[in-house]
């Protein structure tokens, strides 16, 4: 992971997979929008290969909100 000096600034939110079948899958927004010291502690005790940290998505700042995408 690259971390930059602008990532103390920014608003991050967490998102938790749902559902995935061949490639295509979706997340809901589970925390957010929060500072990066604390997305890092709600991220940590998470699955890695089920969860994920964004910044710069105001759209999905709602928490309980889906987003569908294939990979």
């Amino acid at each position: 992971m690259i971390l930059d000096s602008s990532a103390e600034t920014e608003t991050w939110i967490i998102q938790r997979r749902v559902y995935r079948r061949g490639n295509k899958c979706s997340w809901k927004t589970i925390a957010g929008p929060v500072d990066f010291k604390s997305a890092m502690q709600i991220l940590n005790p998470l699955p890695i290969e089920t969860s994920r940290l964004l910044s710069g998505v105001k759209e999905f700042f709602i928490i309980g909100s889906i987003q569908r995408e294939e990979i």
